[in-house]
Order: structure tokens, then C-alpha cells, then sequence
């Protein structure tokens, strides 16, 4: 108990002696988009309590944070492994990858005291789960308060900057990664980091990008961390519920052997040999990785994806390099000189067309990652600076290895109004919306745009972004 109070501490949460009689009027056994917290009316969390919730024990709950405070969607994700194993979720609808850290510190904050005065919990069951920059952020929360969490679910985000995983973290950590993803590199490096650590861990790759992984990914996070709770001794053992875990993991892993996908068959049994050491006989698992490991078609697929790898990181390290080479004010020529650089046409016709499917992955994977450079982090420091042609020119590459999405030609639009340049501002936001830009709130608060409220062009475009938005979807 220690820990927690070092964590409530931490959060600055006072919590009410009684629980609040609001409680006994929430749900069960379905998700609630909103409740407000009642000492803090600028917090609140989607919730979802099991269907068999009573005050009459404890539960475990795990709070969950998105990049873009989307806490519904979170718990409608986590609903069937909450309501499986008996968790409640509590998922934030203030959190963001894009503020300042400590307003996510206070919205966990807000979270554990109403939460707490609301509901029988299990404080040696506390759980965290961040999607994207906000794993981050969870595995801090863990890391500020030794023992304080019993596990962090990552989805698609990794350690917190500067930090190495070390032995005394002591954290089950269950993280995912889409398999275009361009946290692909740093999320493979963590495990192996884990791993030499000796920490518990287990990575899930799911088809997709940069994304929440699908809701059964979800489930599989909460049964893992429910047996490594078996394992520490934080729910009574049971034998029958074991060898349930080991037979569905066992399933796939056989599954992922006969279908040829060999290196996900020996990482699966591989874990299953970790995860079950001291619970049940393992042997059939390691028996089964070592088989795979020693075959000559594993020991190919293995030089080839290590040699891909190593190509991709070195790639993937030139960039920066281009990136700082950019001038200050380029001209037309520098974006098709960049481009060239960056080998971004020689990427786009080998993810589209290459005929070896890992090929086209890893072609996929570092378009992506310097996708997100151009198309975000380096156009807001060069805005942040003053430097809008330089940010112009990154979003441009960014618009060329994804010409179809809205966003970058609304922040084409915003830097150039920012640089004064109200013309090719309103035709570029013009643009956004002929791709699918609907966020009118944004349109009719960003400062960037005060300066033209009143042309012509502009109210043209407002008005057309006002029409497809009352028409509603087709």
C-alpha cells in the first residue's frame, strides 16, 4: 500500500472519505460516454463498469489515455476484456499527446480521486494504457512511483525519452505495433531492451499503421496482464484458468507455425515459455521455438529481415541529415531536389508495387516515418520559429507521399497565413476541404485566419465546409 499513497501523493489526489452516491446510478454492462468528475467539471472520463460490478468486493481498473482525449473510443475497445476478466475502465476525454504533460498529470489526477470516491477498486490492480505519445506518459506514471501500477498497456508508443528499461522497473508492459507503423523500429528495439533487462513484456504486431490496434488485441492485453497477476500473486491461483491462457496463446502460435509465418511462431512460443516459466510445464513451447530457430527456412527469413532492417535504419538515419540541409528559403527546385534525396518517388512504386510483401511493408514503414516528420513535428518547431518556408517545404513532401488526406493542406493553410500570404492560404484551405477537412470549430478559432474573416474567398469557403457538414455523411 505504500506505493500507492506514494502515487496519490504524486497526483495530488484527495480523496473523499465516502463514496459518492452518484455511483450507484452508473451502468453496468455498457460503455458511458461521460462523467464528469465531481470535484473538477473541467475532467471527465468515459467509463464501463462490468456487468457484475458490486461494491461488495474489489475490482481491478485501468486508466487509459488517447492522444486526442478520445476516451470512448478506448473503452468501447476495452468493453469485451473488461466485462471477460472484470475490469472497470476509466479512459480520459482531456488527455493529449500535444499539451503540456502536467495537464495529463492533472487529468489523472481528476481520474483516480472521483474514481476512488466512486467505486470498490483494487489498489494492488491499478492498470495504465496510452495510445501513441501517451504510452509515454503511462509508463512515467508507473515508473514516478515504483510499484505503484501493476501493469502498462502500450498501443503503439514506447518508453519515455531518455530512459533505458532496467531491471528494478519490474513492469508487465504489453505493447502493439501496426506493421507499417513508423514506431516500428523504436517498439522492436524496446524489446529487445526488455528482454535484456528481464523484464515481462510481450509484443503484439497487427495489421495496420499508426492506429488503435483492434478490439481483440485489446482483450489479449487484459488476459496477459491477468496472468502475470496470477504470477505475483495479486488474484488467487487457478489452475483451470492457466492452462484457458495457455491454450488459446498455444492455438495461435500453432496456427502462425502451419501457416508459414515462422518468425511469429517462434516469438509467440518464445513468449508463451517466458510468460507460463513456474505456472505450468513450458517445455512444449521452448521444444517448439528451438525446432523453428534451428530450421533452414527460419535462419533465411531471419538473415533477410535482419538485412532489410539494417538497410531501413541506415536510411532511416541519413534523413535528419537532409532534413537539416534544407535551406532557409528554398525555392521551387528544392522540393523536387528533396524529394530525389529523400528517394521518396523509388519508395512510393515499391510499396505499390514490389512483388515481396516484406518488401513493400518496410517501404511502407519508413514512408510513414518521414511522412510524420514532414507532415507534423518539423512543420510545427519551424512555425514555432518563424520559419514558414521551411515548414511550407516539409509539408510539401508530405503532400506528395500522401497527396489525399485534408490535414496537410490545412496546415499548408495555416502556415501560409501565418506568413502573411492570404492568397495561396485560402486556396490551400479551399483544398482541404474539397479532400474532407471538417473541423469548422477549428476553421472559425485559428488565429492565423483573423486577419481575412471577412473576404469573400474565405466566407465562400465556410460556407461550402458549413453545407457538407449539415448534409451529413453519404
Amino acid at each position: 500500500m505504500k506505493a500507492f499513497a506514494c502515487l496519490a501523493l504524486l497526483l495530488w489526489a484527495a480523496l473523499p472519505s465516502a463514496a459518492l452516491p452518484i455511483s450507484a446510478e452508473l451502468p453496468r454492462g455498457q460503455v458511458v460516454d461521460r462523467v464528469t468528475c465531481a470535484a473538477d467539471a473541467g475532467q471527465s472520463y468515459a467509463l464501463y463498469l462490468p456487468a457484475g460490478y458490486t461494491p461488495e468486493r474489489k475490482w481491478p481498473i485501468v486508466y487509459a489515455f488517447d492522444s486526442h482525449g478520445n476516451g470512448a473510443e478506448i473503452t468501447r475497445r476495452l468493453r469485451a476484456g473488461a466485462e471477460r476478466w472484470g475490469w472497470i475502465v476509466a479512459s480520459s476525454n482531456t488527455s493529449s499527446n500535444l499539451v503540456p504533460m502536467q495537464e495529463n498529470f492533472d487529468g489523472m489526477r481528476a481520474l483516480w480521486a472521483d474514481t476512488h470516491a466512486r467505486f470498490a477498486l483494487d489498489d494492488r490492480r491499478v492498470y495504465a494504457l496510452g495510445f501513441s505519445g501517451l504510452v509515454r506518459f503511462a509508463v512515467t506514471l508507473a515508473l514516478s512511483a515504483p510499484g505503484s501500477l501493476a501493469g502498462v498497456i502500450g498501443a503503439n508508443g514506447g518508453w519515455p525519452l531518455g530512459q533505458t528499461p532496467a531491471k528494478q522497473h519490474d513492469l508487465p508492459f504489453f505493447f502493439t505495433v501496426g506493421e507499417t507503423d513508423f514506431a516500428w523500429y523504436e517498439l522492436h528495439d524496446l524489446e529487445e531492451k526488455l528482454a535484456a533487462a528481464g523484464l515481462p513484456h510481450r509484443l503484439e504486431v497487427f495489421a495496420g499503421s499508426h492506429q488503435w490496434p483492434p478490439e481483440e488485441l485489446f482483450t489479449r492485453a487484459v488476459a496477459w496482464m491477468e496472468l502475470h497477476a496470477l504470477r505475483r500473486g495479486l488474484r488467487a491461483k487457478d489452475p483451470a484458468l492457466i492452462e484457458e491462457l495457455w491454450n488459446e496463446d498455444l492455438a495461435r502460435a500453432r496456427a502462425f507455425e502451419t501457416a508459414g509465418r515462422l518468425a511469429a511462431a517462434h516469438e509467440l512460443f518464445a513468449a508463451l515459455g517466458r510468460d507460463f516459466a513456474g505456472l505450468r510445464d513450458t517445455a512444449e513451447a521452448t521444444e517448439a521455438a528451438a525446432r523453428i530457430a534451428g530450421s533452414a527456412a527460419w535462419q533465411s527469413e531471419r538473415e533477410a529481415r535482419l538485412a532489410r532492417d539494417r538497410r531501413d535504419r541506415e536510411y532511416l538515419e541519413k534523413v535528419p541529415r537532409l532534413f537539416q540541409a534544407a535551406p532557409g528559403h528554398p525555392s521551387p527546385d528544392h522540393l523536387s531536389e528533396l524529394l530525389t534525396a529523400l528517394e521518396i518517388p523509388r519508395l512510393q512504386r515499391k510499396a505499390k508495387s514490389d512483388p515481396d510483401p516484406e518488401e513493400r511493408l518496410s517501404a511502407e514503414r519508413v514512408l510513414y516515418a518521414v511522412y510524420i516528420q514532414t507532415g507534423l513535428y518539423l512543420p510545427r518547431e519551424y512555425n514555432r520559429l518563424g520559419q514558414f518556408d521551411r515548414s511550407i517545404l516539409f509539408l510539401q513532401v508530405a503532400a506528395e507521399i500522401d497527396p489525399d488526406v485534408p490535414h496537410i493542406p490545412y496546415r499548408l493553410a495555416t502556415t501560409y497565413a501565418r506568413k502573411g500570404n492570404r492568397r495561396r492560404a485560402l486556396d490551400y484551405l479551399e483544398l482541404s476541404v474539397e479532400k474532407g477537412w471538417d473541423d469548422l470549430e477549428a476553421v472559425e478559432s485559428e488565429p492565423a485566419f483573423d486577419a481575412f474573416r471577412k473576404n469573400e474567398h474565405y466566407r465562400r469557403i465556410v460556407e461550402q465546409l458549413r453545407r457538407k457538414l449539415s448534409a451529413g455523411p453519404r
